[in-house]
């Protein structure tokens, strides 16, 4: 049986990255965990998804957390957050010389 045959929770028990803790994944860097509950309509479609786009949980979460952050204007980590900053002092000059 390959990973695309396999239900959606089985393919996250095989990752270590969606443990529920403190995991490494991507390389070196840090992840924390937690753990989401779902209603059985909800996690049947997320499923249906996910094996449709051939995509895992995570992949899935981290992309509608990242669409979130960005929706809000919540920058992620320092280079985003000092860009962010930078742009908005050089919004703030630019309406101060009119």
């Amino acid at each position: 049986m390959n990973d695309s045959t396999l239900p959606i929770y089985a393919l996250i028990k095989r990752q270590a990255s969606v443990n529920v803790g403190v995991g490494r994944c991507q390389g070196l860097r840090r992840m924390i965990g937690k753990r989401v509950q779902f209603d059985e309509e909800t996690w049947e479609a997320l499923s249906a998804v996910a094996r449709d786009e051939g995509v895992t949980f995570q992949e899935m979460a981290d992309e509608a957390f990242a669409d979130y952050l960005k929706k809000h204007k919540r920058p992620v980590g320092l280079m985003a957050s000092l860009k962010e900053s930078v742009g908005e002092k050089s919004r703030t000059r630019r309406t101060k010389k009119t």
